[in-house]
């Protein structure tokens, strides 16, 4: 939910100030650019975008979590793949487990900004859990 809200640094603030000491929070979003601002984007609201990870984790830090675990999803090839080959293909068991793998091998391709083919082989969002300190 936060790659649709403006602020999104408060936001994460305000879910720390509110999550006990010892808490845990979970949370998946897109670490990936969603394209040009300047014109309108078919399916997106005027405010979302993908955070990048390292900002997205200097956020997290600053609202007092500490990450607990990282996992990263939603490879995009696969992810189009997938879809048309099943109707809901992150409720099979099976298509998450090649998708967790597909990631897992394109970690290093964390491009924000697609620019070239082997760029747009990348994971697409991460998953956190989180512990407030």
């Amino acid at each position: 939910m936060l790659h649709h809200i403006p602020n999104a640094s408060f936001v994460l603030g305000e879910m720390g100030r509110v999550t006990r000491a010892g808490g845990y929070a979970l949370v998946r979003e897109p670490i990936t650019s969603m394209g040009d601002w300047r014109r309108p984007r078919a399916g997106l609201t005027v405010h979302e975008r993908g955070l990048p990870i390292e900002l997205f984790e200097g956020m997290v830090d600053r609202a007092g979590f500490d990450v607990v675990r990282r996992r990263y999803c939603m490879l995009g090839p696969l992810q189009k793949v997938l879809t048309r080959v099943m109707h809901r293909p992150f409720n099979s068991g099976l298509a998450t487990r090649l998708d967790w793998f597909g990631c897992a091998m394109m970690v290093w391709n964390r491009s924000y900004h697609a620019t070239t083919p082997v760029q747009k082989l990348r994971p697409g969002s991460v998953y956190l859990v989180l512990c407030k300190r």
